[in-house]
């Protein structure tokens, strides 16, 4: 049988060739920016506050990956109590930022 390559592999869908060049190039300058560090002190300040987050988020998303499969309660609530400290994490950043607007309207 004959591979269709429209086809992205895995998939029934298929997918223009230039938007699978449109996925590797934002991709490709995504990679980019990230090797090339944050160019604002705002982007430092904001790479420092959630790279730790999405580092922990990154990391469970590949150990849940190999782990067997498990119940849809379990699921449900192992994302229950993963999203706590993360929407914490996000309220601080949030709780920071109401004060300095009201502020900077004045």
């Amino acid at each position: 049988m004959r591979r269709d390559p429209g086809r992205e592999a895995g998939r029934g869908k298929r997918v223009h060739p230039n938007l699978r060049k449109y996925r590797l190039a934002r991709v490709a300058c995504q990679l980019r920016e990230f090797r090339d560090g944050p160019r604002s002190p705002f982007g430092a300040l904001v790479t420092l506050f959630y790279g730790p987050l999405f580092a922990v988020i990154g990391a469970l998303n590949a150990a849940l990956a190999k782990l067997p499969c498990i119940p849809a309660a379990a699921s449900s609530a192992l994302g229950a109590v993963l999203w706590v400290p993360q929407a914490l994490h996000i309220a601080a950043l949030g709780a920071l930022c109401v004060p300095l607007k009201l502020a900077l309207r004045l």
